[in-house]
Order: structure tokens, then C-alpha cells, then sequence
């Protein structure tokens, strides 16, 4: 697999790349043979840079811009098949976890890492991913974090997305009371977890009646009956759920 790393700070006037990011790179190469590292720069030079992308089949967009800069990040548009890690620096915890996982998904990550600086200048990493699963939770350890992230890149990389196809037809959705109100009663909590984010307007994710572990189940015949997107789980019941198969 081809591996890009486009980090340090990015500035025409003052570009300078980052000491902690070849550190990095020297733990991703226990798991990669083919990195190529772009370590500070030319803002000027990233529209360019971003376009390589697509010759890349995992990319760690680290990039630190000014925030009077516009912000170059649009990797999945120009690269929709890759794998993308990006990073959040939050010394003090200034940023809420739920604004983190917000910027997670409006970016399209697959994972992110969020680097805290702490009183005595040592920095610190946790990996996690846009529905909030922690891999790696803080560790001063660089191999220790990079390990985490690469194991969980690696599988990621194994896993297809398999399509529906819908049935075209009206069918009975099973009414089941008891997956309903589980569903209810937990809404909030997955919505504060997932959706709080100012300006995040849709509800995340789907109820499934599908998998016999992690979600109640139902499944007739050869058809999975999962709820319609972007709906409120809060008021679910089985005039809002829809048929594939």
C-alpha cells in the first residue's frame, strides 16, 4: 500500500516542519514500506499537494495552516477510496469530544488523531474514529499510538462496503415493542454521543433488526428491515422503519 504523510506547518512567509511528525514517521515505517513524507511547506503549494492524493491508498492529512488561511483538506472529494487520518491538536482539552467527532465527520475521516501537550511539554495521542470508538486512549508513546492506529487502519483496509438493493414493494414491517422502546430510551444518550454538534442537523445512523450481537434482532425470510436515515430514533416505532434485502 502507498502511504502519504503531509504534515508540519504550511506558510509562505514562514513554513516549518514538525520534529514530533518525523518521530511519527519513524514508528509508521514498522508497518509501511511505502511512505512518502511531505513535512512542511508553501502554503501556496498545497492546492497541489492535495491533488496527489489519488495516487495513494492510505493518507494522513497533519497539515497545520493558520487559521487565517483557508483550509485545504478536501482529500475524500479528490480521493473517495482512501483511507484518511487526520489530526486535531487540543492542548487543555480545548475542544469538546463531540466537536472533534463533528469535524471527524464533516471531513470524512476513517480515523483521527488528536495530539495534547501537557504542563511539563510532553505530548500525548489518542486514536479514535467519527462514531466515537476509542482505539487508543492518551499515551505519551508514540510506537504505543501509531500501533493502535495502523492495527485498526490495517482492518480497515480488509473490509468492503456491501450495497442494498431495495425490494420496490410494500412490505409489513414486524412489529417488535420490546427493540422499539430499547431504541427510544437510548436515543438521546447516541444522539448527545454522536450528533451535538453545532450545525450537524442530521441524526446519525440506522436502527437495524439485523445482527444477532449489538443490536436486537429481527430478520424475515431474506428480508432486513432497518429504520429510514435521518430520522429522530427518539419517536421510532414500526411506521418508520423501511425494507432491503
Amino acid at each position: 500500500m502507498k502511504v502519504l504523510l503531509v504534515c508540519g506547518v504550511f506558510d509562505d512567509s514562514n513554513p516549518r516542519p514538525s520534529g514530533y511528525m518525523n518521530k511519527f514517521k519513524k514508528s509508521l515505517d514498522e508497518h509501511f514500506c511505502d511512505i512518502t513524507m511531505i513535512n512542511g511547506g508553501k502554503f501556496s503549494d498545497l492546492p497541489e499537494i492535495i491533488q496527489t492524493v489519488k495516487d495513494y491508498d492510505i493518507v494522513f492529512w497533519f497539515v497545520d495552516v493558520d487559521n487565517s488561511n483557508e483550509k485545504i483538506r478536501n482529500v475524500k472529494e479528490i480521493n473517495p477510496k482512501c483511507m484518511l487520518v487526520t489530526t486535531k491538536r487540543n492542548d487543555n482539552g480545548k475542544y469538546e469530544f463531540k466537536e472533534l467527532i463533528n469535524r471527524a465527520l464533516l471531513q470524512k475521516s476513517n480515523l483521527v488523531c488528536e495530539f495534547r501537550k501537557d504542563h511539563d511539554g510532553i505530548i500525548h495521542m489518542r486514536v479514535f474514529d467519527p462514531l466515537g470508538v476509542i482505539w487508543c486512549d492518551f499515551t505519551s508513546d508514540i510506537q504505543t499510538g501509531v500501533n493502535a492506529l495502523c492495527e485498526r487502519l490495517l482492518f480497515l483496509t480488509t473490509v468492503k462496503r456491501q450495497g442494498t438493493i431495495g425490494i420496490n414493494e410494500e412490505k409489513e414491517v414486524p412489529d417488535n415493542p420490546e427493540f422499539y422502546k430499547l431504541i427510544r430510551d437510548y436515543a438521546e444518550i447516541f444522539h448527545n454521543l454522536i450528533n451535538p454538534a453545532e450545525g450537524v442537523q442530521r441524526f446519525l445512523g440506522n436502527a437495524s433488526f439485523r445482527c444477532l450481537r449489538g443490536f436486537p434482532s429481527f430478520r424475515h425470510g431474506d428480508i432486513i428491515y432497518v429504520s429510514k436515515r435521518n430520522v429522530n430514533k427518539k419517536y421510532i416505532d414500526k411506521t418508520i422503519a423501511s425494507a432491503s434485502h
